[in-house]
C-alpha cells in the first residue's frame, strides 16, 4: 500500500496556561496541561504526570 507522506512534518507544544513553548523539562511542572500541534492543525491535549 502506497502512502502519501506529508511535505513537512512538525509539532509544537505549548503549556495550556501560559501559552508558551515547552522548549525544555523545566518549562513544565506537574500537572500541566500542554497542547501539542502537529502537521494540518491537529492537537493533542495532554497533562505532565511525571517528569
Amino acid at each position: 500500500m502506497k502512502r502519501d507522506l506529508p511535505q513537512m512534518i512538525y509539532r509544537i507544544t505549548t503549556n495550556k496556561k501560559t501559552g508558551l513553548v515547552v522548549k525544555a523539562l523545566n518549562d513544565v511542572r506537574l500537572a500541566d496541561y500542554l497542547i501539542t500541534e502537529i502537521a494540518d492543525e491537529n492537537l493533542i491535549e495532554s497533562r505532565v504526570t511525571k517528569k
